[in-house]
């Protein structure tokens, strides 16, 4: 079975949904539990809730990140403008 070998400790389950919210091999993951066949709803609904919002807040971070690096470029820009036009 492969639920004790990723959700048998804390920091084995802290790692595997980790790996699921990079999108590393999710799918073998959330397959690994349904492998006698018998499907959980809730589990499934879990894992699949869990993946979509992992993945709105993974791109609202790196959009984040590029609008934050982007509007200190433009001021920086900015200020480079007004010094040339002080020094002419």
């Amino acid at each position: 079975e492969g639920e004790p070998l990723l959700f048998g400790r804390f920091s084995a389950s802290f790692f595997t949904m980790f790996q699921i919210m990079t999108g590393d091999e999710w799918s073998t993951v959330t397959r690994s539990l349904f492998d006698d066949g018998d499907i959980v709803i809730s589990v499934a609904v879990f894992f699949s809730t869990y993946v979509l919002v992992a993945g709105i807040v993974l791109i609202n971070i790196v959009v984040a990140v590029l609008l934050d690096e982007f509007i200190t470029t433009v001021a920086d820009e900015k200020a480079i403008k007004v010094m040339e036009k002080r020094h002419k």
